[in-house]
């Protein structure tokens, strides 16, 4: 078997481990963020398709949705490492305006691929393969702030890099498949209520197994 999917077997398997261990607060984290998400994917629709308010408010939307992913992901490091997490741990991207900035700046650069989906339909392959391309390179920037791994907005992405470039079979391989998850659960809707904790910890649980690794 590929070390790359024997990597992403095992870190599912610790994921679903972890998530069955604290099922209902997990759950309980990932319905807020789905919520919150409709709740601005509302705000969003309200304006006119491509007008500027609604690039604005799309821009907006993402940003704060990138903050609240830096919480997102320090709930799940928390269960990927046994301990016990709260809700208010959903709300560190803003403990600090660099980590703010940091979050802000993942949620714009995802941001910046829905918009080009949505002004350029044609471009939507496109703009797939690049989010396909890129989060294996992305994806641990708001982990990294979260574990408070660095110190400021450029050293987030710049590890975050290094991490993914270093690993990026592996790094790929999770990309995908929480790609894959997230693409299920937007179809099936509620689905994103079971997904959005599955993808999270198993990136948790990717994040600190590639750590450790030279």
């Amino acid at each position: 078997m590929p070390s790359a999917i024997l990597f992403l077997q095992q870190s599912l398997t610790v994921a679903l481990d972890r998530l069955r261990a604290s099922f209902w607060i997990a759950l309980a984290a990932g319905a807020a963020y789905w919520l919150m998400a409709l709740l601005l994917a509302r705000i969003v629709t309200n304006f006119p398709r491509g007008s500027p308010a609604a690039i604005l408010s799309i821009l907006s939307s993402q940003g704060l949705l990138g903050i609240l992913i830096v919480g997102l992901a320090r709930f799940f490091l928390r269960l990927a490492d046994g301990k016990a997490a709260r809700l208010d741990e959903l709300f560190y991207g803003f403990s600090a305006p660099w980590k703010s900035i940091a979050g802000a700046l993942f949620g714009w650069v995802i941001g910046i691929v829905s918009l080009t989906a949505l002004l350029l339909p044609a471009a939507a392959p496109i703009a797939l393969i690049a989010v396909l391309c890129l989060l294996p390179l992305l994806m641990f920037e708001p982990f990294l702030v979260a574990d408070d791994a660095v110190s400021g907005v450029t050293e987030a992405f710049v590890e975050s890099f290094r991490l993914g470039i270093s690993h990026y079979a592996k790094a790929l391989a999770i990309a995908v498949t929480v790609a894959a998850l997230f693409f299920l659960g937007v179809l099936l809707v509620v689905g994103l209520l079971i997904n959005i904790p599955i993808c999270y910890s198993l990136v948790a649980v990717a994040y600190r197994n590639l750590l450790s690794e030279p």
